[in-house]
């Protein structure tokens, strides 16, 4: 992904000039659920995927589009919560 930026603390990851949809991924561990992947779009909806395993988010980070990463490797293989 093309102007990206890692926090560290929050595993959040712009993805900035890589989607026209996507805004933002974030990760967050949870021991009930598994990992939380949460989405940004740049429309402000924001959307939480559960149980997505750890090495998800290195392929979110090398993917050129967040778009099309989402839709072949989140849409429909995790529960999804629409906040």
């Amino acid at each position: 992904m093309s102007d990206q930026a890692d926090d560290l603390h929050g595993f959040r990851l712009l993805c900035e000039g890589s989607s026209s949809w996507i805004e933002s991924y974030s990760l967050s561990e949870s021991q009930g659920d598994g990992n939380i992947l949460t989405m940004a779009t740049k429309v402000g909806e924001i959307y939480k995927y559960k149980g997505v395993p750890s090495d998800i988010w290195g392929k979110v980070v090398a993917a050129e589009s967040a778009g099309k990463f989402h839709n072949s490797n989140l849409r429909g293989k995790y529960t999804c919560v629409k906040v």
